[in-house]
């Protein structure tokens, strides 16, 4: 006996959908929206873009259903497909840098309100300096470390390969904790001449 729909991994439900089956479809769409329009809110704050953009993404896997191409992990391939659907959408529209920093605001207030014990004085410094890594070791940073995925995984999403992840995610991790160890050493002294 065949399991629920519910219950079949993404791979067989990706299968089901290239036999067309609407079922299947909407179980995967139901599966991963959140991930991607959350995904999305790292790479640009306008909701109603990342909205029509995951709606587009999926009405045109409805519309090539029967030529999509085998997978190792839909994740994987769902994450790479809208952001770069997304990219170009929003190369069309022009991006900011106010709204660049917007996304790496998002990315703390995600960890501050997830009861981290980071103090709110150390969330804006953290901010600001994830704010000056540049572009891609930031889009690394949150690959890594807020959807969980793995160096391969993230490799192919960002279509660079293996060794540029671990090292774009290498420098970004040193400059982040050089930041916060020279924060760290500045503040007793500060509380010190403070007390003087």
């Amino acid at each position: 006996m065949r399991p629920p729909f519910s219950d079949l991994p993404d791979s067989e439900l990706w299968l089901l959908l290239k036999k067309n089956n609407k079922k299947a479809f909407a179980i995967l769409y139901k599966r991963h929206a959140s991930t991607l329009i959350h995904s999305g809110f790292k790479i640009t704050p306008q909701k109603e873009l990342v909205k029509d953009t995951l709606q587009e993404l999926f009405t045109e896997f409805w519309n090539k259903r029967s030529t999509l191409s085998e997978v190792k992990s839909v994740k994987v391939y769902l994450l790479r497909a809208f952001r770069f659907k997304l990219l170009r959408a929003i190369s069309t529209k022009g991006r900011t840098r106010k709204q660049e920093i917007h996304d790496v605001s998002t990315i703390i207030d995600d960890t501050a309100n997830a009861g981290s014990d980071i103090s709110d004085e150390r969330i804006t410094f953290l901010k600001e300096k994830i704010a000056l890594l540049p572009e891609r070791q930031r889009e690394i940073i949150n690959l890594k470390f807020f959807q969980n995925l793995s160096n391969q995984e993230i490799s192919d999403i960002v279509n660079i390969n293996y060794q540029s992840v671990s090292n774009l995610l290498y420098r970004a991790i040193k400059k982040l904790k050089s930041s916060l160890k020279s924060s760290d050493s500045a503040q007793p002294s500060a509380s010190r001449s403070s007390q003087e």
